[in-house]
């Protein structure tokens, strides 16, 4: 009896000795798939904050955009702006009969020229300038572009006048009387020099086919996004020469690219 009770003991025993090895296993599964659940916690954390960077990082980025097209808007405004009140002081000062000191080539002289002092040169002798310019290289036809913020009327009545005068103006020389006379093929004027549409349309069909020699008067702003158009249709090749008046090119340190070479500007 005693020898049997020894082998139940040991047989105990072994039973114990298997639960506490049951155990130990049990209690290490344990750790392992807690410590894959903090692995895949972590990788989830880590994914969590790279999705929030490139959020951040994107959000940046539409911010910059947005703060360069606000520039953009303001620069086109301010253009606007400033030609509207040279347009505009003048008439209410020349009404109050205060004296007028001016360097804008937009200004022209008011009814009262004792109270008128132009420091850069009139529209009229920008246009006589011009004429002359073309007299020089004998060029007869030319087109005149112009956009409606600076207003034409003043500029396309000078030119007809021009051309006109021209004319009935003859010329001697070894062969006789030779007239010299200019033609204005086309004048063509932007609703909105920044309407792609409506400069590639107004460039096709209202532009003279046989038209070389160019003058350009306009905001400077739209005048580069027309030069973008008439180079897209051939327009600024070695063939033609395009002239621009002070305003239709802006006095940066950089000309746009659009800008043919061989240009003439800056009166």
């Amino acid at each position: 009896m005693v020898k049997h009770n020894e082998d139940d003991d040991d047989y105990d025993d072994d039973e114990e000795e298997d639960d506490d090895d049951d155990d130990d296993d049990d209690d290490d599964d344990d750790d392992d798939d807690d410590d894959d659940d903090d692995d895949d916690d972590d990788d989830n954390d880590d994914d969590d904050d790279d999705d929030d960077d490139d959020d951040d990082d994107d959000d940046d980025d539409d911010d910059d955009d947005d703060d360069d097209d606000d520039d953009d808007d303001d620069d086109d405004d301010d253009d606007v702006y400033v030609s509207s009140s040279v347009k505009y002081l003048p008439r209410v000062m020349e009404s109050l009969g205060l004296p007028i000191i001016s360097y804008d080539t937009q200004f022209s002289p008011n009814t009262r020229p004792a109270l008128s002092v132009q420091l850069a040169p009139t529209m009229g002798q920008m246009m006589d300038v011009f004429f002359a310019f073309l007299r020089r290289f004998k060029w007869n036809n030319f087109s005149f572009l112009c956009t409606l913020s600076f207003g034409c009327q003043e500029e396309i009545t000078v030119i007809r006048q021009k051309v006109k005068e021209s004319q009935k103006e003859p010329s001697l020389s070894v062969y006789g009387v030779n007239i010299f006379s200019f033609k204005l093929l086309s004048f063509v004027n932007f609703t909105n020099g920044k309407d792609e549409e409506e400069v590639t349309e107004k460039l096709s069909y209202e532009f003279h086919q046989d038209t070389r020699i160019v003058l350009v008067h306009g905001n400077g702003g739209e005048v580069k996004d027309m030069m973008a158009v008439a180079k897209r249709l051939g327009l600024t090749t070695h063939e033609y020469v395009w002239i621009y008046t002070g305003y239709s090119i802006k006095t940066d340190d950089r000309i746009s690219a659009n800008i043919p070479l061989g240009s003439f500007g800056k009166f």
